[in-house]
């Protein structure tokens, strides 16, 4: 039995004509406007009809709803048909929705979208391979996913790992990362390693497909090679397949590239989506651009110490200021304050992540600007204000009596940061005294102050 979600509109009919006489006995369908309630632990199906602008006003309510729950969907997997009037927006809905549900509790199933543009162009190959027309080949795809939805079991636990790569192992440090990975796994998995460095390993040239069928379908691919004789039969056994990518200039090295190429003739008997897929990814300062580059690579770099690196402490979570922190806030229970020191003199940077829950990132970043409208010496900055130099340097209030509020959100609006610049001794304490003096004597609260 599924619970199909649909979002009404004046192209929502459609396909409600559609799914009805293909959804399993003892389906429901919903319109989310109507709630969200009791869809823990369900089979969801997702389907949203776009109108002529790409838009469905009660999708943004229903994803509204999902981007600030955590477990409205909890222990439910989940499918998603996504239909359009024109030819863009349908894969960009499906990719919000499918990750707003997830945030909120709901796994997915393998290869979860069917999407259709209005033109039906992104099924004219597979209405020519199965010898029918466009219209028929939506409806057998629907049917399908439908039909993995209805039939999905709780896979079984993870029992044998692969993990490919194309590194050398005393210089990577991508396999060191993986080793740490390694070695937290339980001490009952198999897990299996194939390097891909023997240069042996050809990239596809794109056969026709009757040639990558003919090849495939007998469990091999033109080419041959380490692919058919080591990659596919490993690939075949595995549960758990795992791409251990060093990042090169945001692309894969070219033996895993060749890799990926070549895993499509197996597609024609092995279903990936039965497999669990992770990656592990690793990037080179190359990516930071041509000023982080030479100040890696200049010759004037000091030699390394250990404090030429940030040092992070109290990590038991038990700083000897945390009761005067959670007294002064009014929280609840203390909070995870881990500090760092940085080779600089002074100057501080706190960082408080959240989700802001509670009325949105707009009203959080409105009561601390009211909160502290009439303070002298505390400025706070607009939500999402650009930052200075793209960036927050924690020094940047150094020998001041001032501090710096800033406040930043996500696109999503459900990921907040408070940022807070002050300088931590020194010149931060004396004007703290100086500043409660001036208060007590009736003189004017900043004099004497920068």
């Amino acid at each position: 039995m599924l619970t199909v979600l649909l979002p009404e509109n004046d192209r929502s009919p459609a396909l409600r004509d559609l799914l009805v006489p293909l959804l399993p006995p003892g389906s429901d369908i919903r319109d989310p406007d109507d709630g969200l309630e009791d869809l823990a632990g369900r089979r969801l199906l997702f389907a949203v009809a776009l109108d002529e602008g790409g838009c469905n006003m009660a999708y943004y309510r229903m994803l509204s709803r999902l981007r600030r729950s955590t477990d409205l969907l909890s222990d439910s997997i989940g499918a998603c048909i996504v239909t359009g009037v024109g030819e863009f927006y349908t894969k960009d809905v499906a990719r919000d929705m499918v990750f707003a549900a997830n945030q909120a509790g709901c796994g997915f199933l393998g290869r979860p979208l069917v999407e259709a543009t209005g033109s039906l162009r992104n099924f004219r190959t597979q209405a020519q391979i199965g010898g029918t027309d466009e219209v028929t080949a939506f409806h057998a795809a629907v049917a399908e996913l439908l039909s993995r939805l209805d039939g999905w079991e709780k896979p079984a636990p993870i029992r044998h790992v692969l993990a490919l790569h194309a590194s050398q192992r005393a210089t990577s440090n991508t396999l060191a990362l993986w080793e740490l990975v390694k070695a937290g796994l339980p001490s009952d998995l198999v897990v299996q390693e194939i390097c891909l460095r023997n240069g042996t390993m050809a990239d596809c040239n794109g056969c026709s497909y009757t040639a990558c069928l003919h090849f495939g379908e007998q469990g091999g691919c033109f080419y041959g090679g380490p692919m058919v004789d080591e990659v596919y039969p490993a690939v075949r056994k595995c549960d758990a397949l795992v791409m251990l990518c060093a990042n090169y200039n945001d692309a894969l090295a070219a033996n895993l590239t060749a890799c990926v190429n070549r895993l499509t003739a197996l597609f024609r008997q092995t279903r990936m989506y039965d497999k669990r897929i992770f990656g592990l990814i690793v990037s080179g300062y190359s990516g930071g651009g041509k000023k982080m580059i030479a100040e890696y690579e200049s010759p004037d770099r000091p030699a390394h110490s250990k404090i030429d690196a940030p040092k992070s402490y109290g990590l038991t979570l038990a700083h000897k200021h945390l009761p005067e922190m959670q007294k002064i806030s009014g929280l609840a229970n203390p909070p995870a304050f881990v500090p760092v020191v940085c080779d600089y003199y002074s100057g501080m940077q706190v960082l408080v992540p959240f989700q802001p829950v509670w009325g949105g990132a707009e009203k959080v970043a409105a009561g601390l600007a009211e909160y502290y409208r009439d303070a002298a010496t505390i400025k706070v900055h607009a939500l999402n204000e650009p930052l200075p130099e793209n960036g927050l340097y924690s020094n940047a209030m150094a020998g001041t009596d001032r501090m710096e509020l800033y406040s930043t959100v996500n696109a999503a609006g459900d990921q907040m940061m408070l940022v807070s610049l002050f300088d931590n001794l020194g010149k931060g304490s004396s004007g703290a005294a100086v500043q409660c003096m001036n208060l007590m004597l009736g003189f004017e609260e900043t004099k004497g102050l920068e």
